[in-house]
């Protein structure tokens, strides 16, 4: 059985899309594999530190945020402390995360995933520092990811181009959708005879 490390910022009940879908992929993954999550207490209602939910192990540490970004010195600790060949996956769509991740991956002289889940524009005081972190630090995680998730086809070229990601590199995953959400289309009424 195989481990999977699941490494977001945000984990329900903290609400937002990222957060759905590592909860959702966890989940799914647990069915088969040994799937943890390293996340932070920030908006976790009061959620245990550790806890293990619908088969998932749940890991968050203190953190603080500032400036959209979440800051939790324990997580590079857990990163280097999961077990030899699990398979480390980030979601990224906030600074300092995928730096985390990619120092544990060097630190720990392996690969690592990391899963793309939208690029934001420069806000608040410090957004005129994003330009800058996007080319000349986020740009080389990317770069030095085994693979890079996409969830379309535009995406894949955003981060080819804009991050210079090696095509080859760059995957195309779609977010499903559960059953729960799916209706079909009602059937055509017959034509009367």
């Amino acid at each position: 059985m195989r481990t999977v490390v699941q490494i977001t910022p945000y984990y329900p009940p903290h609400l937002g899309g990222l957060e759905r879908v590592v909860l959702h992929l966890s989940r799914c993954l647990a069915q088969r594999h040994d799937v943890r999550v390293v996340t932070t207490t920030l908006d976790s209602g009061g959620a245990p530190r550790r806890a293990r939910e619908d088969g998932v192990t749940v890991r968050r540490h203190r953190a603080a945020e500032f400036a959209h970004t979440a800051i939790a010195p324990g997580l590079l600790g857990s990163l280097l402390a999961a077990p030899r060949g699990a398979v480390l996956h980030a979601h990224c769509a906030h600074a300092l995360l995928p730096e985390t991740v990619a120092l544990a991956a060097r630190l720990r002289r392996q690969e690592f995933v990391l899963h793309f889940h939208l690029d934001v524009d420069a806000s608040g005081r410090l957004g005129g520092l994003l330009p800058a972190y996007k080319k000349h630090v986020f740009g080389r995680v990317a770069r030095a990811a085994a693979a890079v998730i996409v969830l379309t086809e535009q995406q894949a070229r955003f981060v080819e181009e804009s991050y210079r990601v090696p095509p080859a590199r760059v995957h195309v995953v779609p977010n499903g959708v559960g059953p729960e959400f799916f209706r079909p289309a009602p059937a055509p009424a017959a034509a009367p005879v």
